[in-house]
């Protein structure tokens, strides 16, 4: 049997408490993911791994005897788009819903996961917090401003007029609507509005009130997205928190089942909805069994968990929890298959900085062998200091493409800046099937890339997800101070295929192309013990360094600051004191949204010596954002964060500190950690960034 979680008698006061809305109508959920598994099995694969490493994860929780293997303060921002499809209907009417409805809706939506909305069950009192945040985007995926909302007249298009978007018989089909409206997925989670799903409304009865693609495959499923009918997008309606639910991983609480039979439940982190503290039931569309009522997939009433009040249930009751389960399901879910939301620059107060773009390639790949087949083979994850992008593999049902030149993004995270003579991690992901990995950097800015100019080769022969690692370390010898293109190939591993940049014809896979520049290394500066910077109060940076036995001559400090990490500019002059070893320097900037550099430059005798290059972020929402993974661990541990590391610490459950890792004096932003001599367990690692910043993440070790 799940394990049931006893609410308190505010369960009952609560049932039919709250906002009273018209009943939950038939979710469309179950139709399209059954008919995407059957006919994608890229897709298949991709849920059924998804599913398995969910399975292993909650188990360990689960035996730990714990809720959560996130902490209360973290809440996890994610960049929305919404689409309103309408018919050529005045703004403000019928199937045109206003500005103000729309951010009404979503403001809804963050209540009812963050557990605040007054018909909501409070936490310690059968609901949970959720630690997500939906916000309109404030940027396009072109730098331009935008509000997050995107109104489109399909007065044009009859097969739309008529009956809207197409889940099981007529309308415009969810793979049309993505191609021709769609935000890029990886980095803005879109929702449309239509006035029709099936040739229906839903201002009369028997519709269908909205579906989405389960999230944990968004890589895998171009038409990504949730679909509300505009009668049912307004505050206080249940489907945007339902279909959100499935956005983020979750099932229905009666999955496997139906309205008369019960889901199968022998396994809970395996059978039904997969989340062991919902219990199992039968669907409840139409029907609000009463507290007392024998549930008789259980044999206890439906009140000792409430399921009939679930957000992922079909009920005529008032949806007003989730589950820590389910809760934990999304956050899961989305740290480890959504991850490009967390990384989006939509959001940045101000006009994020444009991406460096250099020269074009002397040539590409030539096209596919097997461009019919669905194997999922390409990079879907691409880390590199500050460069950090994920993105689809090569589909032939949803992503035909074998090239992509990512330089040209306006929005994404697709470029770096490091230093010569620097040792850097890079790491490529793939998922579904065993790839071979291989990476070139054009060092010497020609177009070409040579075999010199390979900074990775890496395959796995196990099928599904792996991550590809190999640190670089830039030479003196590149060009400096330019964009230089960067090639990531990844394709099917062949043992007696090699893979070439150019030319080549690739056999199921994709070659994708970024930018790096390389700055000068420049003479160590003599005597400089650490360079360090922080942010402060959202618009300073505090500079601060130290010195020992550095030469007499050496005078003064020139402090110099770069919006590129190639050009610098003399910001401040700082003298030198007699007996100081201890310096600061406080820069206040204008423009939070961009990443800023900084280097001490010091005269010793002609002699120009530099420290360092330290970037600083001023974009608050992501400044320290860390994540963990593979998580449940059974060896070795990967923790990446936003800003680089300063020092890492893992604590065992009774608090005693059995790693501990000092990064400083180096810039990385990924660290690899070694749990294969300590027991199974629940661990808490605690990151501090060079900016003294603290984040703390829950492990699961197997």
């Amino acid at each position: 049997m799940k394990q049931l979680s006893i609410f308190s008698l505010l369960l009952t006061a609560l049932l039919f408490s709250g906002f009273q809305v018209r009943a939950q109508e038939e979710c469309g959920f179950d139709d399209l993911h059954q008919r995407l598994l059957k006919e994608d099995s890229a897709f298949k694969k991709g849920v059924e791994e998804a599913d398995r490493q969910w399975a292993s994860f909650s188990r360990l929780i689960k035996t730990s005897g714990r809720q959560f293997s996130f902490l209360d303060d973290d809440v996890y921002e994610i960049p929305v788009v919404v689409h309103i499809l309408h018919p050529g209907s005045p703004y403000g009417t019928k199937y045109n819903p206003t500005d103000e409805e729309v951010i009404d809706w979503i403001e809804y939506l963050n209540q009812v996961y963050s557990a605040e909305y007054p018909s909501y069950l409070p936490e310690g009192g059968g609901g949970v917090k959720i630690p997500v945040k939906f916000t309109l985007a404030k940027w396009d995926p072109d730098r331009q401003p935008t509000t997050g909302i995107e109104r489109i007249d399909m007065s044009g298009d009859q097969v739309f007029v008529d009956n809207g978007v197409r889940l099981n018989s007529s309308g415009r089909t969810i793979s049309e609507i993505s191609k021709m409206f769609q935000w890029p997925k990886e980095i803005y989670y879109n929702i449309y509005i239509t006035s029709k799903i099936d040739g229906a409304d839903g201002y009369t009865g028997g519709q269908t009130a909205g579906f989405a693609v389960l999230g944990i495959s968004n890589l895998l499923s171009a038409a990504d997205g949730a679909y509300i009918l505009e009668a049912y997008s307004r505050a206080g309606y249940p489907t945007l928190p339902h279909e959100i639910g499935h956005a983020f991983g979750l099932y229905h609480t009666w999955e496997g089942g139906s309205g008369t039979t019960c889901p199968p439940n022998v396994n809970c982190e395996e059978d039904g909805d997969k989340v062991c503290d919902t219990d199992p039931s039968k669907s409840l569309l139409g029907t609000c069994p009463a507290p007392s009522t024998i549930n008789p997939c259980t044999g206890n009433p439906y009140g000792t968990n409430g399921v009939q009040h679930n957000f992922m249930n079909y009920t005529n009751c008032v949806r007003n929890h989730f589950t820590p389960g389910q809760a934990e399901r999304m956050i899961f879910m989305l740290t480890n298959y959504r991850r490009g939301l967390l990384y989006s620059r939509a959001l940045s107060e101000t006009v994020p900085a444009p991406n460096p773009v250099p020269i074009p390639a002397v040539c590409n790949p030539s096209g596919v062998g097997y461009p019919d087949v669905d194997l999922g083979a390409g990079p879907v994850g691409v880390v590199l200091d500050s460069l950090m992008h994920f993105s689809s593999p090569y589909l032939a049902s949803s992503n035909p493409v074998f090239y992509e030149d990512f330089t040209v993004s306006p929005i994404n995270l697709v470029h770096t800046t490091l230093t010569a003579g620097t040792a850097y991690d890079l790491s490529v992901s793939t998922v579904n099937n065993q790839q071979r990995v291989k990476v070139y950097i054009d060092y010497n800015n020609d177009g070409a890339f040579t075999e010199d100019e390979a900074v990775m080769e890496s395959f796995t022969t196990t099928p599904g997800s792996f991550t590809h690692t190999a640190s670089i370390v830039p030479p003196e010898t590149a060009v400096k101070n330019t964009a230089l293109r960067m090639r990531v190939i990844a394709d099917l591993y062949i043992p007696s295929y090699n893979l070439t940049p150019c030319g080549m014809m690739l056999g199921a896979g994709q070659v994708k192309d970024y930018s790096v520049t390389i700055i000068p290394a420049g003479v160590v500066f003599t005597g400089l013990t650490s360079f360090t910077g922080r942010v402060s109060g959202g618009n300073t940076a505090v500079l601060q360094w130290h010195i020992e036995n550095t030469p007499l001559q050496v005078g003064k400090f020139e402090l110099e600051r770069s919006t590129d990490g190639q050009n610098f500019t003399q910001i401040s002059t700082i003298n030198r004191e007699n007996g100081v070893k201890d310096y600061r320097y406080e820069d206040v900037i204008d423009n939070p949204a961009q990443r800023y550099y900084y280097r001490l430059k010091v005269l010793n005798g002609d002699r120009p010596e530099y420290s360092k290059v330290i970037s600083l972020s001023f974009d608050t929402r992501n400044n320290f954002l860390v994540t963990v993974f593979p998580n449940p661990v059974t060896d070795i541990m990967t923790v990446r964060s936003y800003s680089p590391i300063k020092a890492i610490h893992v604590f065992d459950v009774y608090g005693r500190k059995v790693i501990s890792r000092a990064e400083a004096g180096v810039i990385n932003r990924e660290v690899k950690l070694n749990f294969n001599k300590y027991p199974s367990g629940v661990y808490l690692i605690q990151v501090v960034d060079v900016n003294d910043g603290v984040s703390v993440k829950r492990v699961m070790k197997e």
